[in-house]
Formats: C-alpha cells, sequence, structure tokens
C-alpha cells in the first residue's frame, strides 16, 4: 500500500512546479491612461476609432509587453493587441 504513495510524493511537486510559470507570467492590470504615449499612438494609428477598454503590463523575456483590450467597430470589434513599450504592435487577436 505504501508502494502506490510513493510516485504521488514526487508527481504533485512536479504538477506545482509546471503551473508555476503561468502564475509568474501573468501581466499587471494598469489603468488605460498610464500606457506609454508611444502604445497609445501606435494602437490610434491602427485602430483610429478604438475606445481603448484596459491594459495589462507584462514581461516577455526581460522585455515590457502592454496588452490592450479595445473595441474598434470598423475593425470588426473587440481585440486584444500586444504593444512592445515602444509602439510596436506584436500581435493583434480578435475577441471571440
Amino acid at each position: 500500500m505504501t508502494d502506490c504513495k510513493r510516485p504521488l510524493r514526487f508527481v504533485l511537486p512536479l504538477v506545482g512546479l509546471l503551473a508555476l510559470p503561468g502564475v509568474v507570467l501573468a501581466g499587471d492590470d494598469i489603468p488605460v491612461a498610464e500606457l506609454p504615449d508611444a502604445v497609445v499612438s501606435a494602437l490610434k494609428a491602427r485602430f483610429p476609432d478604438a475606445q481603448l477598454l484596459s491594459a495589462e503590463k507584462e514581461t516577455d523575456d526581460g522585455k515590457v509587453v502592454y496588452e490592450v483590450r479595445l473595441d474598434s467597430p470598423a475593425a470588426g470589434g473587440r481585440h486584444e493587441v500586444d504593444v512592445s513599450a515602444d509602439g510596436a504592435i506584436l500581435e493583434v487577436d480578435p475577441e471571440d
């Protein structure tokens, strides 16, 4: 009976360690008003009619990336857009 419990002693901590990066990589919510000017300018250039809804500040490979949710009727509705701190649009994902 104790032989069956022995593998669990190693598996359960391993599962916990594998889940940890998702927690560590989560971004911090920030007010849209605190987005850098370069980020806002890039978003307005790409989505002129956009309303910025929310923002997160994340660190990806040591670089700051802003994930911004916006609503742009001309672009088909709501999107999540990843923008670098210097205003480069990295990724655009339409929301379902």
